[in-house]
C-alpha cells in the first residue's frame, strides 16, 4: 500500500524543523553573547588590576623618593645606632608610616638589620672563594647547629668559573642533569631565595638559614652594633656565648663608634678578629612598602645604599613574597 504525503503534513514538518533551527540559533547566539560579555568583564578586570599594580609601584617609588633624603638628613642621629637602641626606641615609638590613599592605604617601614647578618655574597671575592669569610660562615653554621650545609656548592654558585670545588661543589654538569635543567649562576646572588637552587640546600635548611643571612653586594661589612650573639660567636672559634652576651650588654649602654673600640673589649682579649670585614654603622637599609588598593595588596622592597656625602640611592627593588 503506497504512503500518501499530504501538503499539510509536509508543512507541519517544515515548521518543526524551522522551530528547532531557530532555537539552536538563539542558543548559540546566547552562548556567544555570554562568552563575549564574560571575556569583556575579564578584560576590564584585568586592565583594572594592571592599572592598580602600576599605581601601587608608583606609590612605592614615591616613598623611595621621600625616604632617601630623610635618611641623609637624619644620618647623624642613626649612624651608630645599635640593635638594642633601635628596638627600645621602636617599642616606645614604632618606626613606620601609614596613610590613607584613594581607594586604600599605604604602609611604610624601614629595617636596618641587613648588615647584622652574614652576607652570602661575601663567600666569594673577585670571583674566587674568600677563605676568611668561608671559615666564618662555617663557624656560624656550627653555632646554629645547622648540619650538612653545602658550602662548596654555594661557592660554586657564586664564583666565576666552572671548576667544581672539592669535595661537595656543583657546577653546570650537576644542574643540567636535573629533570628541569638549569645552569649555575656564577655571579653574586640577588635574593636569598636563590639558595633553594643550589644543590644540597633543602627547604628545612633554607628556613633555618634565613634569619641569619643577607644578600648584599660583595664586599659589604658586618655591623658589630647589629650582630646577634650567634654572629658574634662566629667571629672566632673561641668566643663563647658568655663573651657574646657581654659584648651585647656593653653596646646596650653605648654603641661602638669604632671597630677598634669593639676589638679592645675584654670579652675579645686573646681572640683573633678579622677587622677588615667589620664596621660600626650601616651602609644598607631595607625599605618595606605595603600598598592596598581595592582588593589588591602588594608588598615591595627596596635596598637603599649610603654613598658619598651620605647620599642614599636605590640599588635593588623587588616585590616581597607573602
Amino acid at each position: 500500500m503506497a504512503t500518501t504525503v499530504t501538503l499539510s503534513g509536509m508543512y507541519r514538518r517544515q515548521q518543526g524543523v524551522a522551530l528547532i533551527t531557530a532555537m539552536l540559533v538563539v542558543t548559540l547566539a546566547t552562548i556567544l553573547a555570554v562568552g563575549m560579555i564574560s571575556r569583556q568583564q575579564f578584560d576590564i578586570r584585568r586592565t583594572g588590576n594592571l592599572q592598580q599594580l602600576e599605581q601601587a609601584l608608583l606609590y612605592h617609588m614615591a616613598v623611595e623618593d621621600h625616604a632617601t633624603p630623610l635618611l641623609q638628613k637624619y644620618w647623624d642621629e642613626i649612624e651608630f645606632v645599635s640593635r638594642e637602641s633601635f628596638e627600645a626606641y621602636t617599642a616606645l615609638s614604632p618606626i613606620g608610616y601609614q596613610e590613607d590613599i584613594e581607594g586604600g592605604t599605604i604602609s611604610v617601614s624601614l629595617t636596618l638589620e641587613q648588615q647584622g647578618r652574614f652576607n652570602i655574597n661575601n663567600l666569594v671575592k673577585q670571583g674566587k672563594a674568600d677563605e676568611k669569610r668561608v671559615a666564618q660562615f662555617r663557624r656560624l653554621m656550627n653555632v646554629l647547629e645547622i648540619e650538612a650545609v653545602p658550602v662548596d656548592a654555594i661557592i660554586d654558585w657564586l664564583d666565576a668559573d666552572q671548576e667544581v670545588t672539592y669535595p661537595d661543589g656543583a657546577e653546570d654538569g650537576d644542574y643540567l642533569g636535573y629533570e628541569i635543567p638549569y645552569r649555575s649562576a656564577n655571579r653574586a646572588m640577588v635574593d636569598r631565595s636563590e639558595l633553594m637552587l643550589v644543590k644540597g640546600v633543602e627547604r628545612e635548611m633554607y628556613e633555618k638559614l634565613l634569619p641569619h643571612i643577607s644578600v648584599l653586594p660583595e664586599g659589604s661589612k658586618m655591623n658589630v652594633n647589629w650582630m646577634d650573639s650567634n654572629q658574634l660567636m662566629a667571629l672566632d672559634a673561641e668566643i663563647t656565648q658568655g663573651d657574646a652576651e657581654s659584648l651585647i650588654s656593653v653596646r646596650d649602654g653605648k654603641s661602638f663608634e669604632s671597630v677598634q673600640d669593639f676589638i679592645k673589649q675584654d670579652a675579645l682579649a686573646g681572640r683573633t678578629i678579622d677587622e677588615d670585614g667589620l664596621t660600626v654603622s650601616n651602609d644598607y637599609f631595607m625599605l618595606h612598602t605595603t600598598v592596598e588598593i581595592d582588593r589588591l595588596q602588594q608588598r615591595y622592597l627596596s635596598l637603599l645604599k649610603k654613598g658619598e656625602n651620605n647620599k642614599m640611592s636605590t640599588i635593588k627593588r623587588s616585590r616581597e613574597l607573602y
